[in-house]
């Protein structure tokens, strides 16, 4: 940590201390000093139902119970899908007293959604609302690893025939194949769970992150990352057992879980839920319960002015309000003021930070830079450095723009079963947020956009949240989002989508012009479009890349040069898979809807010479532009014979040819085969052989993953094929001492055992190869394998039992694929659980990490890629080997470092 001269936010702490104690517990350890203290005390109040601390206790023990006579085990996954119910508080405290972590999915999710979160995520039960069961869950758990779901209803816990508003209509449902969560409880009242210990390194939740800068990820939000957040509540604004938490925030997003759930936990603070957002249920609770506190997205505030409601209640007890997961319009401010007579903090969180990184200090004036309008988020948090680093990777000066990057307990450890992310993601406990702002001269920061946003018209930067802000001051327009669509002649054009008021009138033109009349030229929309309402993520962020989407349906733009963007591997894998299932669609349909006629083949033989042509004698593109033009052209071609515009539109989109240009920059020549797979599709394609045309397509697909695999991320054949034994560091047995020579010997049998288990694994997937396997039993196994991978974090002896017992499990499950008795054996006499326990004892979580990271394994089986599979398993040992190597050089390095 800095020192506190380097931290000048600290002065604006106002006596708040700049070290808050982080403590080594878990968040279960602070809840039972709250029931400790006074169990009849209120915690929950669901509508006007009170639930005390000791009867939350109560509950979530038997709960917890139930969960462990289902084989729930230390480090297991349990999904929660339900609303703003106490249920959710009773589920979070029942899964952690068993040892499990909670996996928040967001009740609108549908049933593809649900099924890749629970699968990737390994779930093994689930926690959900009847109704939600039988519109979405009942279909889609048996291709997931979930062995049991347990429902509950909105109307439980609330008293018969007295249904509020927004609950009218709502019944009760049973299933057969579930169990009800009050009669699992009743059943089990009175039973306490067998002990699981658990530390600050214990993962509490998995929390999906929205998936608005890509693909959803499941940040490992620690039982200490989650306390010292919920603390930071608590001592800044100080919360206690008076405070009153009005719960707008949905408790499956990380501001809920902790501004809500775990604050309410480890302060006594009173929570009131009311199912889901209602504006006039949440002001008629305020005024009859006095609630004090409140922090949500910036969109529930703007529902709540613009409702009747805010004038109909007294709000004047909710004094201590903050927002953050979207820019605060200063007009939005203003009128919280005029309205209810307190003030909105805006604070800045993310889900790797488990929220929040920074924060208004109570009772302080929001900041608004004169410049750009834009209203600052607030200083960092106690423990919390927060640097910004230019383009050059250099730390800022005060008010030069910069990325955000923050480092403190709060920062979660990584992404789950996301290496490269998580190394991308996280250097030396720093998390790059992506978001870009700067610093002022006493330490607040001010949030200017994410980078990807960042639009440049006619050259010049022009920041989203700016042009926002100013349209946010329309007095006509309520919300407003900001993105860059392709121009010919400036390379983008700055384009606003806004939403009116309700009765409010304004044209696109008006809206312009009032723009035009404070920006810059360069800066204000040129395009205005007016819509009802703009597409947001349920913790309320404008979607602008939706935006981005729809402006691209709306209007093809023609190409402009750019400059060439990175590109990685998994982005244009993506893309040839995509290719690939278009192609296969079309061709296989088409050819067996009657083949194709001679002039078409002939059409398709010309783009193939017109590829060919670009090819020297060596396989060489002299003129590697024309070439890709080609070969799009070519494949465009087997895409347009079925003559669906979805399709060509889709493949058009893919835009492979700037995607290869790209990846393939750095490839000398083609894979070998290159012509004559592209050859055998022509022909299977002129003679009417779907078959053959498949598998040519398949063909060409691997072979453009693997050219691409290698010029992006060339493999270090050298180190992986070297000999290697931990006692080699030692240089012989004279330089270590016994201790490090039972630990290299130690390093050394698991290396064999380990080698010996992948080798069997990569016989079992090899056998298997012929094997039909339905994508359904696929998505099934690869669920179950994701639910038995470790997520133990602790480095204690009980840690490292845990970690050893779900690590065999896992590799148990590929072992019995064969159901052979005899390999069973064999593998048995390796002994490998021994081994690897004595070791985890003594190895940094580094090595458990190296262990723990089957991602390209799963990826391969569930896109039933056996080579891809086998080298994935080959993989592996060597990135564990390399762990390995650097714990036993640490480990010598450590005791020669004392000696000295």
């Amino acid at each position: 940590m800095p020192a506190v001269d380097r931290r000048p936010w600290v002065g604006s702490y106002g006596g708040i201390p700049p070290e808050l104690p982080t403590g080594t517990g878990s968040i279960l350890d602070a809840f039972r000093e709250v029931v400790r203290r006074d169990p009849a005390a209120v915690l929950v109040r669901y509508f006007d139902t009170a639930l005390t601390a000791g009867e939350i206790d109560e509950m979530s023990d038997a709960l917890a119970v139930a969960f462990q006579e289902r084989g729930i085990a230390a480090g297991d996954r349990i999904g929660m899908y339900l609303q703003n119910v106490p249920q959710a508080m009773i589920t979070l405290l029942g899964a952690w007293k068993a040892g499990a972590v909670i996996v928040p999915c967001n009740p609108m999710l549908r049933g593809r959604e649900l099924t890749k979160i629970l699968s990737d995520s390994g779930s093994r039960g689930i926690v959900l609302h009847d109704d939600l069961y039988a519109e979405v869950a009942a279909p889609v758990l048996g291709d997931t690893a979930v062995e049991f779901a347990i429902t509950t209803c909105g109307l439980d816990l609330l008293p018969e025939g007295d249904a509020p508003e927004n609950l009218a209509g709502m019944q009760r449902q049973r299933f057969e194949a579930t169990d009800d969560l009050l009669e699992l409880v009743a059943a089990h009242r009175g039973r306490v769970p067998e002990p699981v210990e658990l530390t600050s390194d214990d993962v509490a939740f998995m929390v999906y992150t929205s998936g608005t800068t890509g693909a959803p990820k499941g940040a490992m939000n620690t039982h200490g990352n989650g306390h010292f957040a919920a603390s930071v509540y608590r001592q800044w604004l100080g919360i206690g057992p008076e405070t009153v938490i009005l719960g707008l925030a949905p408790l499956f997003h990380v501001t809920g879980l902790v501004g809500h759930l775990v604050l309410s936990m480890i302060s006594g603070a009173q929570l009131l839920l009311f199912y889901r957002f209602d504006a006039d249920i949440a002001c008629r609770l305020t005024e009859r319960y006095r609630a004090t506190f409140a922090v949500t997205a910036i969109t529930a505030f703007t529902a709540l002015l613009a409702s009747e409601a805010i004038k109909k209640y007294d709000m004047s007890s909710l004094r201590t309000v903050y927002t953050g997961g979207a820019p605060t319009p200063t007009t939005v401010i203003d009128q919280w003021r005029q309205a209810t007579g307190s003030a909105i903090h805006p604070m800045y969180g993310l889900t790797e930070v488990t929220s929040p990184g920074t924060m208004t200090p109570l009772g302080a004036d929001y900041r608004a830079d004169p410049e750009m309008g834009v209203v600052s988020i607030g200083v960092p948090v106690p423990n919390t450095v927060i640097r910004i680093v230019n383009d050059e990777g250099v730390e800022a000066a005060p008010r030069e723009i910069g990325e955000l990057r923050i480092s403190g307990p709060q920062v979660v450890p990584g992404y789950w079963q996301l290496p490269d992310e998580t190394a991308a993601t996280f250097e030396d406990g720093e998390l790059r947020t992506g978001d870009i702002g700067f610093m002022d001269e006493d330490g607040w920061i001010y949030l200017v956009d994410r980078a990807k946003d960042m639009i440049i018209a006619s050259g010049f930067k022009v920041w989203p949240s700016e042009v926002e802000e100013v349209l946010h001051q329309h007095p006509a327009v309520r919300e407003a989002g900001v993105v860059g669509v392709p121009d010919a002649y400036r390379g983008e054009t700055v384009k606003a989508f806004v939403s009116l008021k309700p009765g409010a009138e304004a044209t696109a033109e008006e809206i312009k012009a009032y723009a035009r009349e404070r920006m810059a030229a360069y800066k204000y929309p040129r395009i205005v479009e007016i819509l009802d309402d703009l597409p947001k993520t349920t913790s309320g962020k404008i979607m602008r890349r939706m935006l981005q989407n729809m402006s691209e349906a709306a209007a093809p733009a023609e190409p402009v040069a750019t400059e060439q963007a990175e590109v990685d591997y998994p982005e244009v894998r993506a893309a040839i898979e995509v290719r690939t299932v278009l192609e296969i669609g079309a061709t296989w349909l088409r050819l067996t809807q009657g083949g194709i006629a001679p002039r078409e083949a002939a059409a398709l033989y010309q783009r193939l010479r017109d590829v060919l042509a670009q090819l020297d004698e060596t396989g060489a593109t002299p003129d590697r532009a024309a070439f890709l033009s080609a070969n799009e052209r070519f494949h465009e071609g087997i895409v347009d014979l079925l003559g669906n515009r979805y399709l060509s539109e889709g493949f058009r989109q893919l835009d492979m040819e700037s995607l290869l240009g790209r990846a393939l920059a750095r490839a000398p020549r083609l894979a070998s085969d290159f012509v004559a797979v592209q050859e055998q599709l022509s022909d299977a394609i002129a003679s009417g052989n779907a078959q053959g045309a498949r598998a040519a397509i398949l063909a060409r697909a691997a072979s453009s993953r693997d050219t691409i695999q290698g010029a992006l991320k060339p493999q270090e054949r050298d180190a992986a094929a070297r000999p290697w034994s931990a006692a080699s560091l030692l240089h012989d047995a004279q330089h270590g001492t016994p201790a490090e020579r039972d630990f290299a010997a130690d390093v050394d049998a698991l290396l064999q055992a380990l080698e010996a288990r992948a080798a069997i694994e990569i016989g079992i997937t090899q056998l298997l190869v012929s094997a039909e396997t339905t994508l359904p039993e696929r998505t099934r196994f690869v669920a179950r394998l994701k639910a038995a991978i470790p997520l133990v974090r602790g480095t204690d002896s009980a840690h490292a039992a845990r970690y050893t017992r779900s690590d065999d499990a896992f590799h148990r499950i590929i072992i019995g694929l064969l159901e052979n008795e005899r390999l069973v054996e064999l593998y048995n006499r390796i002994d490998l659980p021994e081994v690897l326990f004595r070791v985890m004892e003594v190895t940094p979580v580094t090595v458990r990490d190296a262990l723990d990271n089957h991602q390209a394994l799963t990826a391969a089986l569930l896109e039933d890629e056996a080579d891809g599979a086998c080298r994935a398993i080959a993989s592996h040992m060597i990135e564990v080997r390399a762990a390995l190597t650097k714990a036993v050089a640490a480990q010598h390095e450590g005791r020669q470092g004392l000696e000295a």
